[in-house]
């Protein structure tokens, strides 16, 4: 910060060390081989489209493997009464129900499924694949906290329902509970419920974005295809191959290939993919072509921030580069290489903070820097970071262009 010191303060007192635990990680994570059941699976082209995805670092454990949420039953209880008390009340319910109700779910496991741990101490509540068929690849929790999806080497997306019990037996697809051979009273027992599998991909799920406020899920797999479905309904509504822009990609030089490494979806309903090539592709859910520019190196993490108008990323160049939505232009860029490659990226949702937004950032030396958004200075005072902005910056190559629908 410019001072050099925290723009916030801790309450020292509220402060306690969380639980630690190891991870048992599939073997697609670790060694970058696949489970051998998933060979009855995938035909031999997917197979070498995977096995190619595995070699350059794309499975594995990072911020895609990880989600916290309070359950969906906890959500609308406090969204409940939050409509009949005070703000300074509703403060008081917030804080004294975080400790207790905070669940963390977790995927990349050897065993094939979606973990739920207790986000005090770590303790493992339940352990379930919901009929996933190999390794569970990435997961995405909506903001309503009731709904969960996931996507696995068995091309398929799952939708879950999170601790909500009336949620779960109303959304629960009739094909998915024969499946999985769950009776109607299974639903009420357990706290992760598969309701859903959304279907159209040929190949293994690599990323995905979960928006539940439009109800959309836009997934991407490692033979360069995007699918958008409904959550709820599991609906499929159209696939969108990203093949058409590698004729404006070679003038990159980069033709490593169109696997999708990196999907960010907002509430309007625009979205960007992040490729193997290091292309970033803006789409809108209908399909429509806004926007293509080179990211120059491989994303680790990419976000849109609250309000949706602005891109954040960051990857092996140690900088987080911000971009607008409008044209994929870099506005501004934080320079963290003393902390090395940039891993992920998480920014305050606006409902919890309306004056301030601020920015974390976890490096691959294990710190985490916070930056604001309202961050003035071009160099801190600890001398960690350099703030360049979009008229300091060289002439990035970027492409846009408006399609009728």
């Amino acid at each position: 910060t410019r001072s050099g010191s925290t723009p916030f303060f801790f309450k020292m007192d509220k402060l306690k060390p969380l639980g630690c635990r190891d991870m048992s990680m599939s073997s697609s994570a670790v060694n970058g081989r696949l489970p051998s059941p998933l060979d009855n699976y995938l035909e031999k082209s997917n197979k070498d489209c995977v096995d190619n995805w595995t070699k350059t670092g794309f499975m594995g454990v990072g911020q895609w493997s990880f989600g916290i949420t309070l359950g969906g039953s906890v959500k609308d209880l406090l969204r409940r009464r939050a409509l009949t008390i005070t703000s300074r009340s509703k403060e008081m319910l917030m804080s004294s129900s975080i400790d207790t109700s905070l669940l963390f779910l977790s995927c990349g496991y050897y065993d094939n499924t979606v973990k739920l741990h207790t986000f005090d101490g770590l303790r493992l509540k339940c352990a379930e694949n919901g009929g996933h068929r190999g390794a569970i690849n990435c997961l995405s929790i909506g903001d309503d906290g009731g709904l969960m999806v996931t996507g696995g080497q068995d091309a398929t997306c799952r939708v879950w329902i999170i601790d909500h019990a009336d949620m779960a037996t109303a959304l629960t697809d009739g094909y998915v509970q024969t499946a999985l051979g769950k009776k109607d009273n299974d639903a009420k027992e357990s706290i992760l419920n598969c309701c859903q599998v959304l279907w159209g991909h040929e190949a293994a799920v690599s990323c995905l974005s979960f928006s539940s406020d439009l109800d959309i899920v836009v997934s991407g797999s490692v033979n360069g295809v995007i699918c958008v479905h409904t959550a709820r309904r599991g609906s499929f509504i159209r696939s969108i191959w990203v093949h058409d822009f590698l004729k404006i990609a070679k003038a990159y030089g980069n033709n490593k290939g169109t696997a999708i490494r990196k999907l960010a979806l907002n509430d309007h309903g625009t979205f960007v993919a992040h490729l193997e090539n290091y292309s970033l592709l803006m789409y809108t859910v209908n399909g429509v072509k806004l926007g293509l520019a080179d990211a120059g190196e491989k994303l680790n993490a990419m976000e849109i921030v609250p309000g949706g108008d602005l891109l954040v990323t960051g990857g092996e160049r140690c900088q987080v580069v911000i971009r607008t939505l409008r044209d994929l232009g870099v506005r501004c860029i934080v320079d963290l290489k003393k902390q090395g490659p940039i891993r992920c990226i998480s920014c305050t949702p606006s409902e919890l903070n309306p004056t301030k937004q601020f920015m974390y950032v976890g490096s691959e030396n294990g710190k985490v820097t916070i930056i604001s958004k309202n961050q003035s200075s071009e160099k801190s005072n600890d001398d960690c970071s350099t703030i360049s902005y979009a008229s300091d910056l060289p002439d990035k190559n970027s492409y846009w262009w408006s399609e009728s629908c």
